[in-house]
């Protein structure tokens, strides 16, 4: 139907199609908007913006309350969904949620939260983060007195300001692994009830300590200190062909024992040529004395031994006149006496130089090596004062 230029109007303002103005009447036969109903418009639903409506009430709702039922469930919340309480508080479904606007708290299970959040009930969560220090009442599911790293899912992190206070009672690391002793302040290894600083025990065949040193000449040592100074130090010197030493504050400091990769071993002297090199003088702890019977013979305990006759002159006659010893040992008789003589004869498990019997007297030497492969007593020197 086209109005060409012109009004339609049916049957007395029923309908107004003003075609000059490009409006719509119902009710009315001069629009003043594109659609202008002079009467009650009812519809099934309503679309569109109703922000220039005016005069509309919610009869069906009670004063300062929400009721999401009455307005059909269709209030729909999004990212940029705002609501200003505009200094009042909004309580959802009596305590479920409380919005206090005054205070600027919020309480679950309560209408008069005293805290940023109150929940009056458990507040269950897959975790808590934050600083738990004012709670109270927390329980582990450990046994008393042990921490179960397990039970705390292994989440315990430490770095170099992490400080664990013992208050008084004792840590025990996985059965005895690591014993923290805190009334004792000693430490055990494999130790539950270390006796020193630092105990270590272990049942292993094979089992100790290492101090291993990977630097390119780096020395692995072990210091024995007297309030925080070394006095005896020993480990291995990598800048002098990985010898052993001892030395006092440090171990190539006054070096008092050096063993070095052949076995050489030296006393006050850092580089061996001999099995044994003393640079020092060389001292032997003599016997006390001995009283020699014919029928007992000398039992070597000592590298000298001082030796006199029992009651008088004595001539060993047990075989052997002198016990064995070790294959290589050495050892000086004198004799302390010229009445209580004793003397020793070639034979019975004694080689002395040309077979010939020696009587020891005061200040009478004799000088002897053990062979073992001879099972014999060999003469090295005497001397006859």
């Amino acid at each position: 139907i086209d109005l060409n230029g012109s009004d339609l109007n049916i049957n007395g303002g029923l309908l107004m199609l003003d075609d000059s103005v490009q409006r719509v009447g119902i009710g009315t036969t001069t629009p003043a908007s594109t659609l202008q109903v002079v009467g009650t418009v009812a519809a099934t639903a309503f679309n569109g913006s109703g922000a220039g409506l005016t005069g509309i009430t919610f009869t069906s709702f009670a004063a300062d309350t929400i009721d999401f039922e009455a307005i059909g469930d269709t209030l729909a919340l999004d990212a940029t969904t705002t609501i200003d309480l505009n200094g009042s508080d909004l309580n959802i479904n009596g305590g479920l949620l409380m919005l206090d606007d005054s205070a600027q708290n919020i309480g679950i299970g309560t209408i008069t939260p005293t805290s940023k959040l109150q929940v009056v009930g458990q507040v269950l969560a897959t975790s808590f983060n934050g600083d738990g220090s004012a709670v109270t009442g927390v329980v582990a599911t450990v046994a008393a007195d042990s921490l179960d790293f397990e039970d705390f899912k292994d989440a315990m992190s430490m770095d170099a300001n992490t400080t664990i206070d013992l208050n008084g009672s004792d840590l025990n690391f996985n059965g005895g692994l690591l014993m923290l002793d805190d009334s004792a302040q000693n430490v055990g290894i494999g130790d539950i009830s270390p006796d020193f600083k630092l105990d270590v025990s272990s049942g292993a065949a094979v089992d100790g300590i290492a101090i291993d040193n990977t630097l390119a000449d780096g020395d692995p040592i072990l210091a024995f200190q007297l309030s925080g100074t070394s006095t005896f130090t020993m480990g291995i010197d990598d800048g002098d062909a990985d010898k052993f030493k001892i030395g006092t504050t440090a171990i190539g400091t006054n070096t008092r024992l050096t063993i070095d990769a052949s076995g050489n071993v030296g006393i006050g002297e850092s580089a061996p040529g001999a099995s044994l090199e003393i640079n020092g003088d060389l001292a032997f702890t003599p016997s006390g004395t001995t009283n020699v019977t014919a029928g007992g013979g000398i039992t070597v305990t000592r590298a000298l031994m001082r030796v006199q006759g029992n009651a008088g002159a004595v001539n060993i006659t047990v075989d052997p006149q002198i016990a064995d010893g070790t294959d290589g040992q050495m050892v000086i008789l004198k004799g302390l006496n010229d009445t209580n003589t004793v003397t020793l004869d070639s034979g019975t498990g004694l080689s002395l130089t040309s077979a010939s019997s020696f009587t020891i007297g005061s200040k009478d030497t004799i000088t002897l090596i053990y062979d073992a492969l001879d099972d014999e007593w060999i003469e090295v020197s005497r001397s006859n004062k």
